[in-house]
Order: structure tokens, then C-alpha cells, then sequence
């Protein structure tokens, strides 16, 4: 089984969202509507031109409950994906935007709110990727002071952090301390 298909993209897009916020600051990556906009273009959700300030806030008020899927057990994580999908109405369909692409998922019906088309595509990519890969493929980043999270899509499941800055800080920081340790005495 491999990760090349459309739920991974969903479920990675989970993970940007819920990175959206800071993991320890709590700090707003995306200060207006704007900035929203700019985040959900690369992902050609429909509508997203078209933000409003409600969307925005359903938008925040989602991604705070997807952030629990990473926190929790792998029954609370399926739970809580349940339960938004039951919310959010999630109606898998197929689609292909008037022929100009190939067939591909969408998880919520086309006139569905921009907010709940959004959060029905990140939980079921999500609900997907556990059922296919397993709840361990939901990681939370291993360096001290971050709490990012990711889809780890290595093939040996071994990614422990968030991004390669995290990766970077925290080998340096694991060769000074083997350095430090071997010039004390």
C-alpha cells in the first residue's frame, strides 16, 4: 500500500491546517482572511476565493479538533474523526471539475458550506489513512519545544519531527552534547 493517492493528500492537508496554529505559542499563523486565502489556494478548494470571516472561524473551530485526532489514543482519534464526519455531513463523491482533470474525491457535497467541505475532506483523509496505514502514521513532533504535527509517510514509519528544522535543531543539539560529554572529564 502506498501513499500516492488523493485521502494522503487530505490527511498531509489535515496536518497543514492543524500547523496553522502555533503548537506552543498558540499564536495565529494566518492573521486575516487574506492570509487564508493564500493557504487554501495551493489546495484549489473551491470557493476559497470567496472566504468570509465566518468561514474563517468555522475553519479555526475545525482545525482545533482535528489537532485532538493527533493527541489521542487511536480509538479516541476514530471517535472524534466519527463524530466530525457525522457533524460536517461527509458524502464521498466522485468528481472531476467539467472534465478538466481526471477523476479524483471530493468528501462533501459540492454546495456544502466552504468550512465543512474543508473539515469532511481532512477527516476523511485522516479516518482513511488510519484504517489503510494505521494510527501510528499520526505523529507529533519529537523535538522538546514543538508540538507540530505531520502524516508520516516514511516506509519504515520512522519519522519522529514535524519538519527538517526541527530534525536539524535537535541532532545539533544531540552532537554538543556528546561533544560536551566527552571533554568533561
Amino acid at each position: 500500500m502506498d501513499f500516492a493517492h488523493y485521502s494522503s493528500e487530505s490527511a498531509r492537508f489535515a496536518a497543514d491546517l492543524v500547523n496553522t496554529k502555533g503548537s506552543v505559542s498558540g499564536r495565529e499563523y494566518l492573521a486575516d482572511l487574506d492570509a487564508w486565502k493564500a493557504f487554501l489556494e495551493p489546495y484549489m478548494i473551491e470557493g476559497s476565493g470567496n472566504l468570509t470571516e465566518q468561514d474563517v472561524a468555522d475553519l479555526k473551530r475545525y482545525r482545533d479538533r482535528l489537532r485532538e485526532v493527533w493527541f489521542a489514543d487511536e480509538h479516541g482519534a476514530v471517535e472524534l474523526l466519527n463524530a466530525l464526519l457525522r457533524e460536517v455531513a461527509a458524502t464521498p463523491q466522485l468528481s472531476n471539475h467539467n472534465d478538466a482533470e481526471q477523476w479524483h474525491m471530493h468528501y462533501s457535497a459540492a454546495d456544502a458550506p466552504l468550512a465543512k467541505r474543508v473539515a469532511a475532506g481532512a477527516a476523511t483523509g485522516l479516518a482513511i489513512t488510519i484504517a489503510e496505514q494505521g494510527h501510528e502514521r499520526l505523529g507529533v513532533c519529537g523535538a522538546d519545544d514543538c508540538y507540530d504535527v505531520f502524516v508520516d509517510t516514511s516506509r519504515n514509519r520512522s519519522r519522529r519531527y514535524c519538519n527538517n528544522t526541527c530534525s536539524t535543531k535537535m541532532n545539533v543539539a544531540a552532537y554538543r552534547a556528546r561533544e560536551k560529554s566527552k571533554s568533561d572529564p
